[in-house]
């Protein structure tokens, strides 16, 4: 299971926002209904905060933002990561490079 994520590190600005929103839902989690076919919430909330904060600054890390804002409730947030889940994440097992580069790539045609 990925890591608790640690205190906002981001200035307040839009980054700030969406990571206070996989805070929120991380300490949701316990009490949120796992989605068909997603992760349980808590590593949804996780997964989301740790690749806002790893992922490469300027246009990836900066779609991630976009995403997590747009979400409008705690169930969109959980299938966003679903979505990470699905399109980054199993492609890196499957095809074995890594999540950095597949956001490095992702942002050339977002």
């Amino acid at each position: 299971m990925p890591s608790p994520l640690p205190p906002n590190p981001f200035p307040p600005n839009a980054f700030h926002v969406a990571y206070q929103r996989c805070l929120a839902l991380e300490a949701a989690a316990p009490h949120l209904q796992v989605l068909p076919d997603s992760p349980p919430p808590i590593v949804c909330a996780r997964l989301l905060g740790h690749l806002l904060r790893l992922a490469p600054a300027g246009n990836p890390q900066g779609q991630v933002e976009r995403e997590i804002t747009s979400a409008t409730d705690d169930a969109n947030l959980m299938k966003l990561a679903k979505h990470f889940v699905s399109n980054f994440i199993k492609a890196c097992e499957s095809q074995r490079f890594c999540l950095v580069e597949s956001l490095t790539a992702w942002s050339f045609h977002s």
